[in-house]
């Protein structure tokens, strides 16, 4: 089903990562290498986002940002 998602438009990689940032399967049109940095990066960009609404919701006083 993952590998559906490269049909659309625009999609080059498509990552599948854990929870802790590791690479559980990867397609498209990168190495494994890239793959992996990919999956990093993925990994950190959530954490950052989630540390933002965090954020948003401790000044707004709103529950489910």
């Amino acid at each position: 089903m993952i590998k559906q998602l490269l049909a659309l438009d625009g999609v080059l990689v498509i990552c599948h990562f854990r929870d802790d940032g590791a690479l559980v399967e990867g397609y498209g049109m990168l190495g494994d290498d890239m793959m992996v940095r990919l999956a990093k990066f993925a990994h950190d960009y959530k954490r950052m986002v989630q540390g933002n609404t965090d954020q948003f919701s401790m000044f707004t006083g709103m529950p489910g940002w």
